[in-house]
C-alpha cells in the first residue's frame, strides 16, 4: 500500500453522543467508544471492498465543554489485529462535545 493511500477513521461517534445524553452527568457510569480504522486507497471516504483495516493504529479521543471549549478529556486507544479499537471512559461528560481522531497508523 503506497503512501498516497488515504487513511480514514470510522468511529461510532453517534453512539458516543447518544450515550452522553443518557448518562445525565453520572460519575459512576461508563461510556464505551468503539470503531475501526481502515485504509481507503480509492479516496471514497467510506469502507469498500478495497479498504483494509489497519492494526496498530493509534486513535485519540478528546472532549471539551460546549460553552468554554475547555478540554476535559484526552484519552487514546490502539486498534487490535482486526483494526478495531475500544476506549472506555467514566461518565460525567454531559454538555460536552467529544470526537475521535486518527493519531498515527502503526507500521502497516
Amino acid at each position: 500500500m503506497g503512501k498516497s493511500a488515504h487513511v480514514i477513521l470510522i468511529a461510532s461517534v453517534i453512539r458516543l453522543l447518544s450515550l452522553l445524553g443518557i448518562i445525565e452527568g453520572s460519575k459512576n457510569r461508563v461510556i464505551i467508544i468503539e470503531g475501526s480504522v481502515n485504509c481507503d486507497p480509492c479516496h471514497s471516504a467510506f469502507q469498500s471492498n478495497l479498504s483494509e483495516l489497519l492494526p496498530g493504529a493509534r486513535v485519540q479521543l478528546q472532549c471539551h465543554r460546549l460553552k468554554t471549549k475547555k478540554e476535559t478529556l484526552n484519552s487514546s486507544g490502539m486498534t487490535n489485529s482486526m483494526g478495531k479499537y475500544r476506549i472506555i471512559i467514566g461518565g460525567g461528560h454531559k454538555n460536552e462535545s467529544c470526537g475521535v481522531n486518527l493519531a498515527s497508523i502503526g507500521s502497516h
